[in-house]
């Protein structure tokens, strides 16, 4: 083999497997650590929320039927949406976490089951305290009070 085709072989292979390790990154970037972020992302936005929205989620008002648009509702109607716009993107976002998936298909160890359960609880913790803004016929303040801060405190846990 001459010496000038062992040169273009290795700059050759050189540039391929260069190629191949940006693919690779690209798709881990992408896929793993892209999503994982933006769940980190949404996690923070949660916790701005809580803080925020804390006057009105520790003081529920007297039932009111729920129009279309809760915005029409005052800052209880905004603190509604927001909530339950934050509760559903981070299921998205936990969904969209691929690295969960592939171990799943590789049949190996996945953090997705104990992810999966915490995030759901705090989804549906969430909706919970959407929903209790105003207080439903017959439901005591009291109780649903110290329900609202026991979802707070389990959601920034």
């Amino acid at each position: 083999m001459s010496e000038g085709l062992k040169i273009v072989l290795t700059a050759g292979l050189t540039i391929f497997g260069s190629v191949i390790v940006f693919v690779v990154s690209q798709i881990m970037q992408r896929r793993l650590i892209d999503p994982i972020l933006e769940q980190r992302k949404v996690i923070g936005e949660i916790d701005v929320a809580l803080a925020y929205w804390a006057n009105i989620i520790a003081n529920p008002i007297p039932g009111h039927a729920m129009p279309s648009d809760p915005q029409s509702l005052g800052p209880q109607g905004k603190a509604i949406d927001e909530l339950r716009s934050l509760a559903a993107r981070l299921r998205a976002a936990t969904n969209a976490v691929w690295f969960n998936w592939l171990t799943d298909k590789l049949g190996l160890i996945s953090l997705k089951p104990v992810a999966a359960d915490i995030i759901w609880d705090v989804a549906k913790r969430l909706i919970r305290l959407s929903n209790s803004v105003f207080l439903s016929p017959g439901r005591e303040p009291f109780d649903v009070e110290r329900r609202n801060d026991a979802d707070m405190k389990a959601i920034r846990a």
